[in-house]
């Protein structure tokens, strides 16, 4: 699950925090990810990995979650 209670701005320049769900502990958790890689994840490769550090975890991001992200990152112009 990606939340984020504050609206990206469009700039490839910086980082941005994403709120995901740990699938070890299901607490949910910033993860910091530089928006260049955004960029890259969600438009070339169509696919991207998250990160809990809760429980130090990564995985590949399901069809959901890609599509919750493009969702999140639309208001701010990205059309990803």
């Amino acid at each position: 699950m990606i939340e984020d209670a504050v609206a990206p701005q469009k700039s490839l320049r910086g980082s941005r925090a994403i709120i995901v769900t740990c699938p070890v502990c299901r607490r949910q958790t910033p993860m910091k990810c530089p928006m260049a890689v955004l960029d890259v994840a969600l438009n070339t490769w169509n696919q991207m990995n998250l990160y809990a550090a809760c429980c130090d975890v990564y995985w590949g991001a399901s069809d959901d979650e890609v599509r919750a992200i493009r969702e999140f990152l639309a208001p701010a112009g990205w059309g990803i």
